[in-house]
C-alpha cells in the first residue's frame, strides 16, 4: 500500500472476497448466485466497516473526554498543592519571624533569599 496504513480486518476480508467474486463467470445460474451472494458480503462489509468507525470515533470522543476530565482534576490538584504551600511558608515565615533579632525587611530579604535557593539550589 502506498500510503503505509495498515488494514483493518474488515478490509482484508472485503478485499479477499472481491477477489475471489472477480474470479468467478457469470456463464451460469450458480455462478451469478455466488456472484449475489458476493454483492451481500460486500453490503455487509461496508456495514461493519461503518460500525468499526462509528466504535473509533466513540473511542475517540471517550478518551478526549477523559484526558480533560484528568486536566481539570490536575489542575485542582496542583492549586490545593500550591495553597498548602503557601499555607506552610506563611507559618513558617511568621514563627521564624517572632524568633530572630533582625528588623521584618532585612529578615524578609533573607527568608525570601532562603526559600529560593532551598527550591531551585540557587540556579536562576
Amino acid at each position: 500500500m502506498s500510503n503505509n496504513k495498515q488494514q483493518t480486518a474488515v478490509e482484508i476480508l472485503f478485499d479477499r472476497i472481491k477477489l475471489k467474486a472477480d474470479s468467478i463467470s457469470m456463464n451460469t445460474e450458480k455462478n451469478r448466485m455466488v456472484k449475489g451472494a458476493y454483492v451481500d458480503c460486500l453490503m455487509l462489509i461496508r456495514e461493519a466497516k461503518e460500525l468499526a468507525q462509528n466504535q473509533e470515533h466513540s473511542l475517540s470522543a471517550s478518551w478526549a473526554k477523559s484526558r480533560e476530565q484528568t486536566r481539570e482534576t490536575a489542575m485542582h490538584v496542583g492549586f490545593a498543592k500550591g495553597f498548602m504551600s503557601g499555607l506552610e511558608c506563611y507559618e513558617d515565615y511568621y514563627s521564624e519571624l517572632e524568633n530572630t533579632d533582625l528588623d521584618e525587611d532585612e529578615f524578609t530579604r533573607n527568608y525570601i533569599t532562603d526559600r529560593f535557593e532551598e527550591t531551585y539550589g540557587g540556579n536562576k
